[in-house]
């Protein structure tokens, strides 16, 4: 898929779209510096794109750029509608020792995710991504 996106952006650079799903293959490669320079692409083409914004704002977060992640996070449309957005927030919060905040945020996640089960798989698949920031499980 990245090769297929990386031949597109030669005819059009300016696809905010496909920019956006080169970062998107980056971060499945875990090359999240090079999914972030991609994702900042797109947002450059197109400020108005959510999807794009919640990315960068994970990127940020994985790299340890806590206050770029909780900047654009903030920013997404998706904010309060999508308990995706809200569990990450709530690990930004947590990782720069706003505990209160973080507990708001996590509580917002469980409420507008699909059951509780979709919650916790998606919590537990960000847990090692917390703990790198140091967190640990007696907090």
């Amino acid at each position: 898929a990245l090769e297929w996106h990386l031949k597109t952006m030669e005819v059009n650079s300016r696809d905010d779209w496909n920019v956006g799903n080169v970062g998107w293959c980056y971060q499945k490669l875990g090359d999240f510096t090079k999914a972030l320079e991609y994702h900042l692409k797109a947002h450059e083409i197109n400020t108005q794109d959510s999807w794009n914004e919640r990315q960068i704002g994970w990127c940020n977060f994985i790299l340890g750029n806590l206050e770029e992640a909780r900047f654009y996070l903030e920013r997404s449309e998706d904010l309060g509608k999508n308990g995706v957005v809200m569990l990450m927030l709530a690990h930004v919060y947590w990782c720069l020792g706003q505990k209160e905040k973080s507990v708001n945020y996590y509580q917002e996640s469980i409420l507008l995710a699909p059951d509780e089960e979709t919650f916790l798989k998606d919590y537990d698949s960000d847990w090692s991504l917390v703990k790198k920031h140091g967190i640990n499980e007696k907090e």
